[in-house]
């Protein structure tokens, strides 16, 4: 595993590096320790998005890896020709590389020695991947994705996971229900590098960052499902939304747009998980600026680019499910008036809101954010608007899941004991975020913000 690791993280690099490359003012300004961090996740994220994107189109994981290997042999050509280049990516500081490889090493053996015991994680994710390496590792038709054997698995689900896994069973050259799951360290690592980013010294905030959005998590990560590394990376993206929407710069924009890409790569609710954060972010910057200009240059000039590269792979697997005619997400009928209130009147409300925020402790997380902006208006009068954007991205996922489980087809008590647990996550840990993002304020020793104005152009 560590020589597959070893082999991969590099490539994912050089080839996120290269696209780096189409705007190279991104690279600039790394001088403090979260810089160094957002760079390096940002890199990671987009090779991982790139990685994707290639195997889709190429359709065979052999020629997807001599495509990724030269991409990456011209990233690390622009990595190597500047001097200092290097330095400043990795330069994330000792006690940041010693969590880091605690985490690489502790999540390792969990994922090696715990095999895919869960039906989503073995009869889907897993599934799939073993589907592309036992197809003479490729991903086409002759797989059996639009057969009727395949369809229980939803096939028409985002590829990103499988496609690790295969990749990585390819390296080893063997496919069993343990180590292809060693390709979930190739997601842990750059959301908990981007996590860095927010770390401005070992303090409250910082612990509690790492421990609300990768220990919390904990199984989810490891066992083989996506939903745990959905939750991680909105959270990991929204933080860096938000923090682009109180600073301006345009690096954070950028990186948050990389997660979100990711995200839509993991899971169907990846796309929900989009559609939420830009209303929230039109909402925000409405009220801010009086003017969504803003959103408008985020991705103007040449960094436009590195987000049409980010949403390669998600739009390429869009064009192959319409081509293979793959099923979509489960249905429902968001809009039959007589289900919802059918539903309503057997008392589905109730139900689904003691699920999804009671069983599921989206009521804890709740509190949690509830406690730290009491803290932060007691303290700063004050609540960062970073933390009023998560909150908004949380109550519009948790909204939104709340509908679909009132429309669903399937029967509803079903549905709610099977996903339930797992589809609150991102809920969660984006309330976590909201209160890390006030938390964080609090430990800044500056007294209460001025009146909210204009925010500075950069």
């Amino acid at each position: 595993m560590s020589i597959a690791l070893s082999l991969f993280l590099p490539v994912l690099f050089g080839i996120g590096w290269l696209v780096i490359q189409l705007a190279p003012s991104v690279a600039e300004g790394a001088h403090t320790r979260q810089d160094a961090a957002r760079l390096l996740s940002l890199a990671l994220m987009l090779g991982l998005l790139v990685n994707y994107a290639v195997v889709l189109i190429a359709g065979s994981l052999v020629i997807a890896f001599l495509i990724a290997a030269a991409l990456a042999a011209g990233g690390w050509f622009f990595a190597l020709r500047k001097t200092g280049t290097l330095r400043a990516v990795l330069g994330l500081g000792r006690l940041a590389w010693v969590v880091l490889l605690v985490l690489a090493v502790l999540f390792a053996l969990l994922m090696l020695f715990l095999p895919a015991a869960e039906w989503d994680a073995r009869s889907i994710w897993l599934f799939h991947g073993k589907m592309i390496f036992f197809n003479d590792r490729a991903l086409n038709l002759a797989g059996g994705w639009d057969q009727p054997f395949a369809s229980f698995s939803h096939t028409g689900y985002p590829e990103l996971g499988p496609i690790l896994f295969a990749q990585f069973a390819t390296l080893a050259g063997f496919w069993n229900e343990y180590f292809p799951k060693a390709g979930l360290l190739a997601l842990l690592l750059p959301a908990v590098i981007g996590l860095f980013a927010f770390v401005r010294k070992p303090g409250t905030s910082g612990v509690y960052l790492l421990i609300m959005t990768v220990f919390f998590l904990g199984g989810w990560l490891w066992n083989g499902y996506m939903d745990g590394y959905l939750a991680l990376y909105a959270a990991v993206a929204c933080l860096f939304l938000g923090r682009w929407i109180t600073g301006n710069d345009r690096r954070d924009g950028i990186a948050g747009i990389a997660g979100l890409a990711v995200t839509a790569s993991l899971k169907n609710e990846g796309d929900l998980v989009i559609l939420v954060a830009l209303i929230s972010l039109a909402v925000i910057v409405l009220l801010r600026d009086r003017s969504l200009r803003p959103l408008a240059n985020l991705i103007s000039g040449r960094t436009w680019s590195l987000a049409a590269s980010a949403f390669l792979g998600p739009i390429a697997w869009m064009a192959i499910k319409k081509l293979w005619h793959l099923p979509g997400d489960m249905p429902s009928s968001p809009t039959d008036l007589h289900l919802i209130a059918e539903r309503l009147g057997q008392g589905a409300a109730g139900a689904i809101a003691t699920a999804l925020f009671v069983k599921a402790e989206g009521a804890k997380a709740a509190g949690i954010a509830a406690v730290s902006i009491v803290a932060a208006l007691t303290v700063k009068r004050r609540v960062p608007v970073a933390a009023w954007f998560l909150l908004l991205t949380a109550a519009l996922y948790g909204t939104a899941m709340f509908w679909i489980y009132l429309t669903t087809n399937a029967d509803l008590n079903w549905h709610l004991g099977t996903s339930a647990g797992r589809t609150t996550l991102p809920v969660i840990e984006l309330l976590a975020a909201a209160a890390f993002a006030c938390l964080f304020d609090l430990e800044d020793p500056g007294g209460p913000a001025p009146r909210a104005g204009r925010r500075p152009s950069r």
